[in-house]
């Protein structure tokens, strides 16, 4: 019997190498749409919501909404060649394939935009149960949670999310289930000590295929 039914990824930092591609596609997307407005103001707070980021910054309400409609547009119409780029690591897909074939349940979450998101596994052709990112009304992880947990009718003592960095250990303990926290080239987070400082996730690995070993029985590796 493995120890859990269902998986939960972050994408940025834990599933693929993204951050240069996200630096390029707001430097266009501001250039784009809105060229008055310095293009890293979203980008330089990495680990923020983009809402949060736009608030950071003091952008007024209604300009945030009208933002949010630009971007989902940007990423739908104007972002496919930086998109297609952006592959998922060698080492997450080993492990997606793993799961999969030992038919644990897999989710990612995001707070990069839905439709990027949806693209990205699109494009590298791979399956999740549920890929959950932001909308201009929703950019909560907590709540996608719930919704992944209900729609999978999966509890919380049988779910584990696998994240990156520091809001990842947070939101998870607000959500009450366990927490992998991956310290791998690809993360993020400046130093894995800054990372863990003052949280204790249930679990720590510097290469996320172990998280296998995690999920599933010993007797079923």
């Amino acid at each position: 019997m493995a120890n859990y039914d269902l998986v939960i990824f972050d994408m940025d930092g834990t599933l693929l190498d993204s951050g240069s591609a996200h630096e390029e596609m707001f430097e266009r997307y501001f250039e784009l749409y809105f060229p008055e407005m310095e293009n890293d103001i979203i980008y330089k707070h990495r680990g923020k919501t983009i809402l949060e980021s736009l608030q950071i910054e003091g952008v007024e309400p209604p300009v945030i909404d009208e933002m949010f409609v630009k971007l989902d547009e940007f990423y739908n119409l104007m972002a496919e060649d930086i998109i297609c780029g952006l592959k998922f690591d060698p080492c997450a897909e080993e492990l997606l394939r793993i799961l999969a074939d030992n038919d644990i349940k897999t989710a990612m979450v995001t707070n990069s935009m839905a439709a990027l998101a949806q693209q990205i596994v699109a494009h590298n052709d791979i399956d999740f149960d549920m890929v959950v990112g932001a909308r201009p009304d929703t950019q909560d992880k907590q709540k996608y949670f719930d919704a992944i947990m209900k729609q999978t009718r999966t509890p919380k003592a049988r779910t584990l999310y696998v994240g990156d960095a520091e809001v990842d250990i947070d939101v998870a303990k607000k959500s009450g289930i366990d927490c992998c926290i991956v310290y791998t080239p690809i993360t993020w987070a400046n130093s894995l000590e800054g990372l863990l400082d003052a949280r204790d996730p249930e679990y720590v690995v510097k290469d996320i295929r172990r998280v296998r070993y995690i999920v599933m029985d010993s007797s079923a590796i």
